[in-house]
């Protein structure tokens, strides 16, 4: 099945739904459900934006005004992680119980609104390996139309680009806490110098980076390409990150890659 042919079974998979709440975050995959959403249900969609504190600045207010464009005024839900030790404490299995906590709320929005499904921006290529989060989803009940669909990665963009979607050459943004290493602990502190070295970095051309956090090391991660320009820039990167409370700075030579935080955990098992 070609990209084309799922995005057709995306709409009849959305189509056969009466009602549903798209957990949006204003990322490829949940705009690209929300727009084809939209055009199968009209009125019968909700968005519902989940404000925890975890998401890159401005990402919340951006998903805002991004349901908007496409006609569809979201519905905000507040948590709060610090109030929950099994998110703070950072076990391996984090995005669990923070999937679990933020898409129970998320219910109840939808609920209270008299809707019963409930879907997110999973994809096929998510479903592959260890993933916590989808876990659970599952228990949950939460439909994830894009990967019932057979839609990966590639078709997402794709798709949106035919729509003519403006996410479809977006970066990734997941929650800051996946920039601290798993069993240390997540602070509002550590989510501000994460949250502040990455907009420097972005502000330097840089759209896809990852600054994580090792108490007083930031581990710098940038696109291979880019690996040798970050080295001329060290000057203004330095400077920035030790005023954030960084004492050392260190380039991985690897570059930018998802999930490196579990490299340890891999090479530990």
């Amino acid at each position: 099945m070609n990209g084309p042919d799922r995005l057709r079974r995306l709409r009849q998979v959305i189509g056969r739904m009466d009602r549903v709440a798209v957990a949006y975050s204003g990322g490829v995959d949940s705009t690209l459900l929300l727009r084809v959403a939209r055009d199968e249900l009209g009125a019968g969609v909700s968005a519902i934006i989940c404000d925890a504190g975890l998401m890159p600045s401005g990402e919340v207010e951006d998903a805002v005004r991004a349901a908007r464009d496409l006609g569809v005024e979201p519905m905000i839900v507040k948590v709060d992680p610090f109030a929950h030790p099994r998110i703070v404490s950072n076990p391996p299995d984090r995005c669990y119980h923070c999937k679990r906590i933020i898409f129970e709320e998320i219910g109840k929005a939808a609920a209270s609104v008299g809707v019963e499904i409930v879907a997110d921006g999973t994809h096929a290529g998510d479903r592959s390996g260890d993933r916590p989060g989808i876990r659970a989803l599952r228990e949950l009940g939460v439909r994830s139309p894009l990967a019932e669909a057979g839609m990966d990665k590639e078709d997402i963009r794709e798709a949106s680009r035919e729509l003519g979607l403006p996410t479809a050459l977006k970066p990734s943004s997941p929650c800051l806490a996946t920039r601290i290493p798993f069993n240390e602990a997540i602070t509002p502190e550590k989510l501000r110098q994460v949250d502040e070295a990455e907009r420097l970095l972005r502000d330097l051309g840089y759209r896809q980076a990852r600054v994580r956090h090792h108490g007083l090391i930031a581990r710098v991660e940038v696109e291979p390409r880019l690996l040798a320009r970050a080295v001329e820039d060290r000057e203004v990167i330095l400077s920035g990150l030790n005023a954030l409370g960084f004492v050392y700075v260190a380039l991985d030579l690897v570059g930018f890659r998802s999930g490196s935080m579990s490299e340890a955990l891999d090479r530990q098992a």
